[in-house]
């Protein structure tokens, strides 16, 4: 909603509103969107966070609406980049469809998108959706045209890497999710810059270490 409907507003806008101030902290290129994703930092990283398949009554006053309304559609934006718009949008329609006039579970929207997607989607509905668990992958190091990631975190969920030098990105692939720390065989390119997540569609909790 906020990528549609404010594509030009900046973060500073909102919470800094004083641009100068924004460039001396360097989030003055930050986009309005951002602002889901670092009210669940805070939560997260002071250890508040909750899972998002809790009742209502069961959030704190200030989780119901970081969990509910950040951290929710940022987890299906997750998915979605994951899947691609067109498989997404077709499974989404058809769960529509059939399940319109009826009462689904979350166990219905699982099983009728693995179905659609052939895809097993464990990490996302059990562990992302149903737990706290963290994902954090970090670059190790790049060796002979491929790339050592570490995965520092509890989530073992696909993550994005892509080649890019300044504004143009040369490569971009989704890799599926592992414990430990795996190669990734890199094409070959005139690009500066390996990235992990550069779009901000995953729930990072440290980006320190993903370029």
């Amino acid at each position: 909603y906020l990528k549609d409907k404010y594509p030009e507003k900046k973060l500073w806008e909102v919470y800094v509103k004083n641009e100068k101030m924004a460039k001396f902290l360097k989030v003055d290129k930050m986009p309005i969107q951002r602002m889901q994703e670092l009210e669940w930092l805070v939560q997260a990283r002071s250890n508040l966070e909750q899972p998002l398949n809790l009742s209502a009554t069961e959030y704190t006053e200030l989780n119901y609406g970081v969990m509910l309304y950040n951290k929710a559609p940022n987890a299906f934006n997750y998915l979605r980049a994951y899947l691609g718009d067109s498989v997404f949008d077709s499974a989404m329609q058809e769960y529509y469809n059939q399940w319109k006039f009826k009462h689904p579970q979350p166990e219905d929207l699982r099983e009728f998108i693995e179905t659609q997607t052939d895809k097993d989607l464990t990490w996302f509905f059990t562990d992302l959706l149903g737990t706290t668990k963290r994902m954090d992958y970090k670059m190790a190091r790049i060796q002979n045209q491929q790339l050592l990631i570490q995965n520092k975190g509890e989530l073992v969920s696909p993550l994005h890497i892509a080649g890019i030098s300044g504004d143009t990105t040369f490569f971009e692939k989704w890799v599926k999710g592992f414990e430990g720390q795996k190669w990734i065989d890199l094409p070959p390119g005139d690009y500066s810059e390996i990235i992990i997540d550069p779009g901000h569609v995953t729930p990072e909790i440290f980006r320190l270490n993903n370029n």
